[in-house]
């Protein structure tokens, strides 16, 4: 990678990017909305991207490659906005179907039998008026957030949207600096992203036809995986959707290693990825899921049954892939995930840390090229993470004033800080962030609070947008993006994406409730989700284990230092990181990864040669992804068709 003065950084902001932005909230956003809602899909940001730049082609006047990642961002923003139904997610409290999910739960059946065990009554009696208008409310009657009721709800989640994108932003600016300036790590889906950009906009003859050729074999096979059968409504289906289940059946694992989950990812894109990443780090991935899902699956279903007995009353024989994971991830692996991260940050803070001290340094006296680019001054940072943090600690504890304070500040400032560096520094080295679900759900009970307050409000804690944004930042180098555009540009996006899915979702649900058949869907998701919040709630999920998730620590940390030591002695390749990160990933996604890898590294680059591979990979990679892209799009809108005229009445 150049230094940071080689880059001739440009504006990709223009009237014609901001375009895009129009187009995507306007027709892309409640597209993307509705089909989450109806089955449970969305419409990729390449669609947008190649309309505009063959649009502007067309009048003879091409997209700069600052302005066709500009419009890549902005579609990838408005295609990734959730259907509502999520248990207490920042990032989706910009997205009013949240607050249509709040009214749905508080008037569902399972809020009125699940019994809250501090007060003993149904707990729709017991959810505070500032995340939804009470049971009783004809805010719910009337499906609409124009009634006072929804003022206080929709004003205080803004609110922490609000503080946690500040707190985001600014663990963006410092992990982008460490890991894209400083140590100038690969973002391996980033250069897909930018080659994709940079051909879309430049068009060189030898890469587009590369290009092209890749993206008719994703074609072909987009045909093959999803568009043939939608057509045929399930009836011509070669290729199972979204992955081959090996667990279960004659040949499933489940017959050698009860407990186990095993299965091979379909979509191309998931091999076309391995392209990007050296083959000692899929490796390294694969062994860390494989140990975890299968071998750990089975351990703990056959060895440790009297440590995890809820895991091993629920397994049963002939259970799919997706229910071993749901109920593997929930009675066993929560606690340990959250260990093997603190693990991998305690290596990382002994191996390096004093080049992060130094970087700091130089962040702290950054010059005015850094900050011309888009770089702040690292007080300037500081002061907005500990302003967003404290805030919303403030707000917090405002509405829960008897949670142990002292726990809510090491969530936010303490666990955001570090689940945003090592997130960004997965996403940094294999593309994949190390995601870790219901922290704050762990938090709660051991904390001892009694009380449903906390289940409906926490302080922020950043780590999920920020690694994707970091490597945002890291494309905005490789097409040569101000990183100031991509900010305002996401920004501006951001709130205009929350106007319009206030518009939509109130226009959604005026038409028919949701979940309902209409939406089919919702029919499905929301209700597990409203489920699993209610076992939370009333204390019937209950798996963080101290003495587990201390020897899940202290067993990966040293697991880790001798991989370590290992390499430093004998020079086998060794990724401490990657082996965290395939611990958060099924071999659904893994195996996949390391067959593309394998055939990218071990054979295309001894047929063509390491400089014909270096220079195509990420092009081939894309070309494969975008091809398929195109044919969801197109199995998208057939898939449209279909269910607006089964809605129509005749």
């Amino acid at each position: 990678m150049k230094e940071s003065g080689e880059y001739k950084f440009q504006s990709g902001l223009t009237w014609r990017s901001f375009l895009s932005i129009i187009f995507s909230v306007l027709i892309l956003l409640p597209a993307s909305m509705y089909l989450s809602l109806a089955a449970g899909v969305g419409i990729s940001m390449l669609v947008t991207t190649i309309f505009f730049t063959e649009l502007f082609a067309l009048f003879g006047s091409n997209l700069t490659k600052q302005e066709t990642y500009i419009t890549f961002i902005i579609a990838w923003i408005a295609s990734l906005i959730p259907s509502g139904g999520s248990f207490y997610n920042a990032m989706a409290m910009g997205n009013f179907l949240d607050f249509v999910y709040r009214a749905y739960f508080i008037n569902s059946i399972y809020a009125q039998v699940f019994i809250d065990p501090t007060t003993q009554r149904p707990l729709n009696h017991v959810i505070p008026y500032w995340w939804a208008p009470p049971y009783s409310s004809g805010a719910y009657s009337s499906r609409s957030f124009l009634y006072p009721e929804w003022f206080f709800p929709i004003l205080l989640g803004i609110v922490l949207l609000l503080l946690y994108m500040m707190q985001e932003f600014a663990l963006t600016l410092i992990s982008s600096y460490l890991y894209v300036e400083i140590e100038k790590l690969p973002f391996p889906y980033a250069q897909i992203d930018a080659q994709t950009c940079i051909i879309l906009s430049e068009r060189p003859p030898d890469q587009i036809k590369i290009f092209t050729f890749c993206m008719l074999g994703g074609i072909i096979y987009g045909t093959i995986l999803y568009l043939l059968p939608t057509l045929s409504g399930g009836a011509f289906q070669i290729i199972p959707i979204p992955w081959i289940d090996l667990t279960t059946g004659f040949y499933g694992i489940e017959n050698i290693f009860p407990g186990a989950l095993l299965g091979i990812g379909t979509d191309i894109a998931l091999f076309a990825n391995g392209f990007l990443l050296p083959l000692h780090i899929v490796a390294c991935i694969l062994i860390g899921s494989i140990t975890v899902w299968v071998f750990g699956n089975w351990f703990t279903r056959t060895f440790f049954q009297q440590i995890f007995p809820e895991w091993t009353r629920e397994w049963g024989k002939g259970m799919s892939l997706g229910l071993v994971y749901q109920r593997s991830l929930v009675r066993v692996w929560l606690g340990p995930q959250i260990s093997f991260t603190l693990a991998i940050s305690a290596l990382l803070i002994i191996r390096e840390g004093k080049s992060i001290v130094n970087s700091f340094k130089k962040l702290l006296k950054s010059s005015a090229s850094i900050r011309e680019i888009g770089y702040w001054p690292l007080p300037r940072i500081l002061a907005v993470y500990f302003a967003s943090s404290l805030l919303s600690i403030l707000i917090f504890y405002i509405f829960v004033p008897g949670f142990p304070l002292w726990v809510a500040v090491i969530y936010s400032l303490g666990w955001g800080f570090i689940s945003g560096m090592i997130s960004s520094r997965g996403t940094a080295e294999t593309g994949n962030p190390i995601s870790i679900p219901y922290v704050w759900q762990g938090i709660i009970l051991l904390s001892g609070y009694k009380g449903v307050e906390p289940w409906f409000i926490s302080p922020v804690a950043g780590g999920i947008a920020s690694p994707w944004w970091t490597a945002s930042v890291k494309a905005c180098y490789l097409t040569e993006t101000k990183i100031s555009d991509f900010f305002k540009s996401a920004f501006l996006g951001y709130v205009l994406i929350m106007v319009s899915s206030f518009i939509f979702s109130s226009f959604f649900w005026s038409i028919a409730p949701i979940p309902s058949s209409v939406y089919p869907m919702s029919l499905i998701s929301w209700p597990v989700t409203a489920i699993t919040q209610s076992m939370w709630i009333t204390g019937e999920i209950s798996v963080f284990k101290p003495q587990v998730m201390l020897a899940s620590f202290i067993g990966m940390l040293i697991f880790l230092s001798a991989g370590e030591i290992l390499q430093s002695c004998t020079s086998i390749p060794f990724s401490a990181i990657s082996i965290v990160v395939g611990t958060t990933m099924l071999p659904t996604s893994t195996i996949p990864l390391f067959i593309g890898s394998a055939i990218g590294w071990l054979f295309l680059q001894r047929i063509y040669g390491e400089e014909w591979w270096m220079r195509y990979r990420a092009i081939i990679s894309g070309g494969l992804s975008v091809g398929e892209s195109l044919i969801i799009a197109v199995s998208v809108a057939f898939m449209l068709i279909f269910k607006g005229t089964w809605i129509l009445p005749w």
